[in-house]
């Protein structure tokens, strides 16, 4: 049986995503966590190969943007032993003429397993339950790699949902969700994962029953700008908890102590063109956008500065304002969370091929399913 060139890569992604997830998931489990970090190898090479079957149906424009990304990469993991910048290159290349809205279609159901199968593994024993204290309540993680890693990947579950429905999701199906949603954070109290649910739910109703609200110029502006008022947010809630203001130390209360550990990478480290090693830095930096700029460096975090402004407005433009909800939402989530921004925890990052290119003539496909809708 002959298989197409587009069909072979899309097969190749899907292996490679596939591994890379489910090291995700399921590193901690005891008898195979070894060896899926082995097969990351794998997934490396399959992503590889699949960009070189296709070397030659790439732009110059897009392979001039390419090699500055893998240049980055291979500088960043040189300095500050930091390889998530390279793993999100490779699938964003690595996506030509995979259509978006299969990935996410792969996505839930491979994440629906994986789920199943890690609290498969805790309630058997194979993988520990990580508990912390945070105001009086415990936390659990329920095999997960720790609480808000397992209000993350529900998060993502019911996004893949909304995202493949395209606001034909049914109000049960809503209440459904909020439910699951909540009685993950009774265990891991994840309340930013609530949030963000909610908040999603809000603006799709709100499209839903008013869709000319997203037309307003004000509204247009601010979901196109989502990730520079997020990051300016950020930067407010750090002056004034580093000023002692009883705003600044409300919004840490708010935030559990998030801009206390920005203060405390202060001390330790500075912002520079390409960031700083924090691998060992015992500590976790959970919000997005000082994790760019303390991990990566200015550069990485102006990239991505530039390439979500220039994505959300050309989502915009496609009118797919599902995706547009969606990635929004996820800037939001940076006040709190990280891990959503790396390709190998959360699908929706390869939405970025739209701005490469590397899927022209499926965003076609996906701009008349919309006007369908």
């Amino acid at each position: 049986m002959k298989i197409s060139l587009s069909k072979l890569n899309q097969i190749l992604l899907f292996i490679s995503y596939f591994i890379y997830l489910s090291f995700s998931l399921l590193a901690r489990v005891t008898f195979l966590g070894s060896f899926l970090k082995l097969c990351t190898n794998i997934a490396v090479f399959l992503l590889i190969f699949s960009i070189i079957l296709q070397f030659r149906k790439y732009k110059k424009t897009d392979l001039l943007i390419f090699m500055f990304l893998f240049c980055l990469s291979f500088l960043l993991i040189w300095k500050n032993h930091d390889s998530n910048f390279f793993k999100f290159s490779l699938f964003l290349m690595a996506m030509k003429n995979v259509e978006f809205k299969k990935c996410v279609r792969f996505d839930f159901f491979l994440r629906l397993f994986l789920i199943s199968l890690v609290l498969l593994f805790y309630i058997l024993g194979y993988t520990p339950d990580v508990i912390s204290y945070f105001e009086g309540k415990i936390r659990r993680s329920l095999g997960f790699t720790n609480p808000n890693s397992l209000g993350m990947h529900f998060l993502i579950l019911c996004f893949d949902m909304i995202y493949l429905k395209q606001f034909k999701i049914s109000h049960l199906q809503i209440i459904l969700m909020i439910l699951l949603l909540l009685f993950v954070d009774y265990f891991s109290g994840s309340r930013t994962a609530d949030l963000v649910l909610v908040v999603m739910i809000i603006l799709c109703l709100i499209y839903k029953y008013k869709p000319n609200f997203f037309e307003k110029y004000w509204v247009k502006k601010i979901m196109c700008n989502s990730f520079l008022i997020f990051s300016l947010l950020t930067l407010l809630g750090v002056f004034t908890f580093n000023k002692g203001s009883t705003l600044g130390r409300e919004l840490n209360l708010l935030l559990s102590n998030r801009l206390k550990n920005i203060q405390i990478y202060q001390n330790f480290y500075k912002i520079s063109l390409f960031g700083n090693d924090i691998t060992n830095a015992g500590l976790t930096i959970d919000n997005t956008f000082a994790y760019l700029l303390y991990g990566l460096g200015i550069i990485p975090y102006v990239f991505f500065l530039i390439m979500f402004k220039k994505l959300l407005t050309k989502i915009l433009k496609q009118k797919d304002y599902l995706l547009l909800i969606i990635m929004t939402c996820f800037t939001f989530y940076g006040l709190s969370e990280r891990l959503w921004f790396f390709v190998d925890y959360n699908i929706f990052m390869l939405s970025f091929s739209i701005l490469f290119q590397v899927s022209s003539g499926i965003e076609k496909k996906e701009i008349n399913v919309q006007d369908k809708n």
